[in-house]
């Protein structure tokens, strides 16, 4: 703040006229005005002074202001006023002191205006200086809380359909959304879709029209599907031999069941790969088999609560 007090009616005097006016250097006694003699310390008083337009020609000749450092500048005002016919302007400053005593504010061409900051009396013998007080506790109410609730719930909300998701995502990877979301389809039992793809296969006779290797091929790829939709064996992916000697160790599947599983895919691999053409009594007796032996392991129905049990 004293940088600003500093020679502070030397830049008063930057603010006094606009930019382009002038004043002229004859010696002419400016005429001041102070709205107050005694003000309190940090109050605002008016120091101010008029210069008739018609006296402003040539080039500006700054005026000198002397004063101590003892003022503060908080703000000034520019007017044209009309006084007696005459244009005028008027230039006030509003100016301040911290600074308690008798002051002065000299300006070349001007009077020199008296003025006295006075301070307030403190008499300390009469406080009485308390501790300070820790600030009040007021009550939480249901407003102040009711945001850190929401957010809780929020957070909540956002785990639980955060896990809820994951899991439908991790049982349902693979599919569609549209799969995820619809009616699930109708899931028949394994011997229901073999017998079901045996009846549909005896409709084609592909071997009456020579096409035996797709009859046998497709044969022999329903028992696989039946065993890995049945027993869970990767039967689709094993070959003949490992099949008969994998389903040695099911308890589902007899001494009998095993022969006629092993008709079939032994004669299905001579047609495929050893271009074996049998005749049509062993293409209807591969069928018959393939059929008694889905018929021999699939699940034995329960007949006194309606559920499907294996067969033993």
């Amino acid at each position: 703040m004293k940088l600003m007090t500093k020679h502070l009616f030397k830049i008063l005097v930057s603010f006094s006229f606009l930019f382009f006016f002038s004043f002229t250097c004859e010696a002419q006694i400016i005429e001041t005005r102070l709205d107050a003699k005694r003000i309190n310390i940090g109050d605002v008083m008016t120091f101010s002074y008029n210069i008739p337009i018609d006296k402003i020609s040539g080039e500006f000749s700054k005026p000198s202001f002397v004063s101590e450092d003892t003022l503060e500048l908080v703000s000034q005002k520019y007017d044209t006023i009309v006084k007696d016919g005459k244009k005028i302007i008027e230039i006030k400053y509003f100016l301040t002191s911290f600074v308690p005593g008798n002051h002065s504010i000299k300006m070349n061409n001007a009077k020199e205006q008296n003025f006295e900051v006075l301070s307030y009396p403190i008499d300390t013998n009469k406080i009485l200086i308390k501790d300070i007080k820790a600030n009040a506790k007021e009550p939480i109410t249901i407003k102040e809380i009711m945001p850190i609730i929401i957010a809780i719930l929020l957070v909540v909300a956002v785990i639980f359909a955060s896990i809820y998701f994951y899991k439908l995502w991790k049982k349902n990877r693979g599919l569609n959304i549209k799969d995820i979301f619809s009616k699930p389809e109708i899931v028949l039992p394994a011997h229901i879709l073999a017998l079901n793809r045996f009846e549909e296969l005896r409709l084609k006779r592909l071997c009456q029209n020579g096409r035996n290797k797709e009859y046998y091929s497709e044969l022999s790829d329903i028992l696989r599907e039946y065993l890995f939709n049945r027993f869970n064996l990767t039967a689709i992916e094993m070959t003949t031999d490992e099949i008969l000697s994998s389903i040695n160790s099911f308890e589902e599947i007899d001494y009998n069941s095993i022969g006629l599983l092993d008709y079939v895919l032994k004669n299905s691999d001579l047609v495929k790969f050893a271009k074996y053409i049998p005749d049509n009594f062993i293409d209807d007796k591969c069928l018959k088999n393939a059929i008694s032996f889905v018929n021999n392991t699939k699940p034995i129905e329960n007949t006194e609560n309606g559920k499907e049990v294996d067969n033993v």
